[in-house]
């Protein structure tokens, strides 16, 4: 039993269990097989690269069109899924959770390191007086 779960809860892009997992998008307004949100959003940009950008991306498991106005970036997170995992496989999730923490540090500290070195950059150009001063009325 738990062995179906565990591969009912597995992507079928890349094998692992769902991380953000979204659901593929029909052109009727229905939705299809679930996938993780970056397996999704991967594969619509090889493929787009792959047959051009105007090519209708298929779905990976049983090739139905995709909606091509469905914004991949944009699609929302499968919530029954993500509560089953969380159930099912409880060290799974935390590993997620602690990826989720890992992954907003991460960009928080890029952005930080990145506003600092702009700063000081700005602050040696003043010094060295490279830019005209403004003047002040």
């Amino acid at each position: 039993m738990e062995g179906e779960e565990e591969e009912d809860l597995t992507c079928a892009v890349c094998f692992k269990t769902y991380y953000k997992p979204v659901r593929w998008p029909r052109p009727d307004g229905e939705f299809c097989h679930a996938f993780c949100m970056e397996c999704t959003s991967t594969w619509a940009l090889h493929h787009a690269a792959t047959y051009g950008e105007s090519a209708v991306v298929p779905c990976p498991t049983c090739r139905a069109p995709s909606d091509p106005m469905a914004g991949w970036r944009r699609l929302p997170i499968e919530t029954s899924i993500v509560e089953r995992v969380r159930t099912t496989l409880p060290e799974v999730f935390a590993a997620q959770l602690e990826r989720e923490a890992v992954e907003a540090l991460d960009l928080f500290v890029g952005r930080y390191l990145l506003l600092a070195t702009v700063a000081y950059v700005g602050l040696k150009f003043v010094h060295f007086k490279i830019f005209d001063p403004i003047p002040y009325f």
